[in-house]
């Protein structure tokens, strides 16, 4: 169900003028809300006015030709409620809101069909909101909304077992019993190498390496991971952009431009630009000497020298700054409420240890550097001990900062805290 708006046109209906979608998002952001959720919003509110509203969707056995619309009513109500929710739907303006396969489908429909149901769509709705707590009972899985069954949806891992607890909390906030529906689910599994937006240090990324011969030019593809999303603010344009290894680069101590994919590079082409969501902006050379005068950061005569491993990319797509993941120390699975993205706390399911790893997302407060050999290890349970030597990073000295010793005699790493 996606319908974001009803328009102006339905007002003999008693529907309410159009809801613009910016003002959708800024008040569910304010109330916590993801995307699905904000749509719901759109939902309940342009249909206020038209209480036997119950749901709209498409059969995908006709290959979207069919159209049914849900309602309570009886008689002249009946006849009208689809015709000006279609009118609504089919109209260009809808698709910001309901988002472009929806209302292609509904623009394309030959026929409409009527459903009657018991349950209003608001009703369904309020009953899914008060279903939020049902996820502190031991094996609830996700909530849904389901027009077509006229129902709100309980997923849980053994229904054998659990009904009988969600039908009791179901029942105290006000759901009636053939209103809800349990099923069995399992609970989705998310990794660090999955698509993930918006972007979130820790991730896994991808680029390609080109190798030049006979045959003509191939491409090794590398995997690595996605570092600190930041502010970079001593730039001539200012902009966010992502800090991380500079091994992650086709060419390590010269700016290149490389691009990088997140999860993957699309099968077939590195030239295809989807899920492509940063390139390189600045790696720093190497160096030998003492080219800032300052014995701190000498390189040895003959030795080529950087002072870290971090690299800057300017980013391309949707980020979240601040936050990183890391392993919490266990394999707990989690609650999660279908359609949230990653917050700071959430547990991001993983299947084993190393790169697949269960990580929660941590939130990075500010970037330091660390004299090797003093940075405590985490403790198992997710815990930061004390950084020492600790010494906040100068963005304008980002060239000195921004380049690995590579004999390590003051090796200096980028840490988070």
């Amino acid at each position: 169900m996606a319908l974001g708006r009803l328009l102006p046109r339905c007002g003999n209906r008693g529907l309410k003028p159009q809801v613009s979608l910016a003002d959708l998002l800024d008040r569910g952001r304010r109330r916590g809300l993801g995307p699905q959720d904000v749509r719901m919003l759109g939902v309940t509110e342009a249909t206020s006015g038209a209480p036997e509203f119950a749901g709209v969707w498409a059969d995908e056995a006709t290959g979207g030709t069919v159209v049914t619309v849900a309602i309570t009513a009886d008689g002249a109500e009946a006849k009208a409620t689809p015709t000006d929710v279609i009118a609504a739907l089919r109209d260009a303006t809808a698709t910001e809101t309901l988002g472009v396969p929806v209302a292609a489908l509904v623009r394309s429909a030959e026929r409409v069909t009527v459903s009657s149901v018991d349950y209003a769509f608001a009703d369904l709705n309020r009953w899914h909101d008060a279903l939020t707590g049902v996820f502190g009972l031991d094996g609830v899985v996700l909530t849904d909304l389901d027009e077509r069954r006229n129902a709100v949806v309980v997923g849980v891992d053994d229904p054998t077992r659990r009904e009988t607890a969600v039908r009791a909390y179901a029942t105290q906030v006000g759901i009636p019993a053939d209103a809800l529906l349990v099923v069995e689910a399992t609970l989705p599994s998310t990794t660090l190498q999955d698509n993930r937006r918006p972007l979130v240090g820790g991730q896994q990324i991808q680029y390609a390496a080109p190798i030049i011969g006979d045959i003509g030019t191939i491409f090794n593809v590398y995997n690595c991971t996605l570092g600190v999303v930041v502010d970079i603010t001593n730039a001539s344009a200012p902009a966010p952009g992502i800090l991380t290894n500079s091994h992650c680069s086709e060419n390590r101590g010269t700016t290149d431009g490389t691009y990088y994919w997140q999860p993957s590079i699309p099968l077939g082409s590195v030239f295809f630009t989807d899920d492509r969501f940063a390139y390189e902006a600045y790696d720093p050379p190497l160096f030998t000497g003492d080219p800032w005068d300052n014995a701190t950061y000498a390189c040895p005569s003959g030795a080529n020298c950087r002072l870290s491993v971090v690299e800057r990319y300017r980013h391309l797509s949707h980020h979240q700054r601040g936050h990183a993941h890391r392993w919490n120390g266990h394999g707990h699975r989690p609650h999660l409420r279908p359609q949230q993205g990653c917050a700071r706390g959430h547990l991001l399911p993983r299947r084993r240890r190393g790169r697949a790893q269960r990580l929660p997302a941590m939130s990075v407060r500010r970037v330091v550097l660390v004299q090797a050999g003093r940075l405590r290890r985490p403790d198992l349970r997710g815990h930061q001990h004390p950084l020492h030597q600790r010494r906040a990073v100068d963005r304008t000295q980002l060239g000195k900062f921004d380049t690995q010793r590579q004999r390590g005699r003051h090796l200096l790493g980028l840490a988070v805290h």
